[in-house]
């Protein structure tokens, strides 16, 4: 984890053009988490799920 993470500030791109939020999700997949989801397919979802509970109209 970059110093910057652990500090509670914002990555910063690094001299080679890497971001250190690329970097993190190489090591969650590491870790063993290969799942994905678009984001605008995920927030479709949960849009479509608090409507079917009546949370929004």
């Amino acid at each position: 984890m970059s110093p910057a993470w652990r500090r509670g500030g914002t990555p910063t791109a690094t001299s080679a053009g890497t971001s250190s939020a690329s970097t993190d999700m190489n090591k969650s997949r590491q870790a063993g988490f290969l799942g994905f989801r678009s984001t605008p397919d995920s927030f479709l979802d949960k849009v479509e799920r608090y409507r079917a509970a009546k949370i929004i109209p």
